[in-house]
């Protein structure tokens, strides 16, 4: 017997509302977790949080560039990817 799972797109919504809730609460996270003494990482976990609901869609869009004959443009993707990394370092 296999459980009812959600479809897809509900799976997504769920996952954008979640990811929205613990972006504007994270200060509030950490503190509550480790104290003050760590709440400089509230920025780094906000990256985190918006960098694995996009990780996902990039993942696909690289797979799409493929299938159309276009893999140079997953070098650009990985290339703009690493210029936004850059910035947050």
């Amino acid at each position: 017997m296999t459980t009812p799972s959600l479809p897809s797109s509900a799976r997504t919504s769920a996952a954008i509302r979640w990811s929205q809730y613990i972006i504007v609460s994270v200060p509030d996270l950490v503190k509550l977790l480790h104290g003050d003494r760590s709440l400089a990482s509230a920025l780094f976990l906000r990256f985190l949080v918006v960098y694995s609901l996009l990780r996902p869609l990039l993942d696909n869009a690289g797979s799409l560039f493929v299938a159309v004959g276009k893999p140079h443009r997953t070098t650009i993707v990985s290339a703009v990817q690493a210029v936004a990394l850059k910035e947050q370092i």
